[in-house]
């Protein structure tokens, strides 16, 4: 008798915790619901590249998975720049950073969520949270530069046999600029090479030649100066001419033009000011005068086109 009421007694008391095990977790059910209906809302993620799933809001816990762009998440709570959400039926976080609202009315779900309640440290999230999401892009080390240049000054012929008169003459130059942007072992930063193609008048006052001329400055340097960059370089030229040299008497043909130059000037705001020396080395002239063009020019140039 004794043993079946002892029976009996022990059959209600695990009935009772039945019981109260359902209402808990009905209730709870009912909170997640709840939590799940006016507490979450729908964002997207926009980050160009995998976004983390972290334990806690900080880059320093551990992360638990990872969200790829256009993924859709319910975000409960956003406090600073952490977003609470549920990954995996737990409770995580992503940065805020990476993600855009939006309208969840035509299709909204609900799901049955356990969501743990250990304490959470709230911390901001570093820069270093950036880099994982959105690798720094790599830097170029080289640029390349497009800048037309016009010049005018006094050109003449130099000769030993003859004393030709001056004349005013020019030109322009379409030029394309290599700059060193990083140092690159024994290169220094504003290093930069130029080359260029273009028209040029030169000659004397009796004797105008007209060139196709090509440039190269394998040495230059940049140096900034606050808003200023002044600059300068060395190189040589050669020319091509599709004029005579003529006389009262006699006419000659002109031979290809070769030379050194030199160049320096200030750059503001893309637009360069300065000033070139040019002298040719070769005798342009098919006879025993030994004519070599010679000039003093002052360029403006522009910085068109950046195109790396």
């Amino acid at each position: 008798m004794f043993g079946m009421l002892t029976k009996e007694y022990k059959n209600g008391i695990r009935k009772s915790l039945l019981r109260c095990s359902l209402r808990k977790i009905l209730f709870m059910s009912f909170l997640s619901w709840a939590g799940s209906i006016f507490g979450q809302e729908t964002y997207e993620v926009v980050s160009t590249s995998m976004l983390n799933v972290r334990s806690k809001p900080t880059t320093k816990s551990v992360v638990l998975g990872k969200l790829k762009a256009n993924d859709e998440v319910k975000v409960y709570s956003i406090v600073n720049s952490w977003a609470e959400i549920i990954y995996k039926n737990k409770r995580a976080y992503i940065s805020s950073r990476y993600l855009r609202k939006i309208n969840t009315e035509d299709k909204e779900s609900y799901e049955d969520v356990n969501v743990q309640d250990a304490p959470i440290v709230i911390s901001e999230p570093k820069e270093e949270m950036i880099q994982e999401v959105l690798p720094e892009r790599k830097k170029e080390k080289i640029g390349i530069d497009f800048l037309p240049t016009l010049y005018g000054g006094m050109v003449n012929l130099v000769s030993d046999n003859a004393s030709p008169k001056g004349n005013i003459g020019g030109g322009v130059d379409f030029s394309f600029q290599f700059i060193v942007k990083e140092n690159i072992t024994i290169i220094p930063r504003n290093y930069y090479m130029e080359a260029s193609l273009g028209y040029s008048l030169r000659g004397s006052g009796h004797f105008p030649l007209h060139y196709i001329m090509g440039k190269i400055s394998p040495i230059g340097y940049r140096y900034k100066i606050s808003d200023f960059e002044l600059y300068g370089s060395i190189g040589a030229y050669i020319g091509y001419t599709f004029s005579t040299i003529e006389t009262n008497s006699h006419s000659f043909d002109s031979n290809i033009d070769w030379g050194v130059l030199a160049k320096i000037g200030v750059e503001y705001n893309k637009i360069g000011l300065g000033f070139s020396y040019e002298r040719g080395l070769n005798n342009v002239c098919n006879s025993n005068l030994a004519l070599k063009n010679q000039g003093i020019f002052f360029n403006v140039s522009y910085r068109l086109l950046n195109l790396k």
